[in-house]
């Protein structure tokens, strides 16, 4: 069960998964990471993250794609 103070810096996105999950719980979910956004990673990955690649317009005009890399010893800095 997810706690509240987790839920509240939760994004709308990912609280409508939660909620889909209480209601199905033996649904599927074929994908998330449409979901995931940098706020996201960053409260998974505090740190040892480093930006490794930029792809300009990836996805289209002025939105790129960010690839990160973890660091060997940890000491990445935070995603943004």
């Amino acid at each position: 069960m997810t706690n509240a103070s987790t839920l509240e810096n939760m994004s709308p996105e990912l609280l409508r998964v939660v909620e889909r999950a209480q209601q199905e719980p033996e649904g599927r979910f074929p994908s998330l990471a449409h979901l995931m956004d940098v706020p996201v990673l960053e409260r998974a990955h505090p740190s040892g993250y480093r930006e490794a690649a930029r792809l300009a317009d990836f996805y289209g005009p002025n939105d790129a794609k960010l690839i990160f890399a973890k660091t060997p010893d940890g000491s990445g800095t935070k995603l943004r």
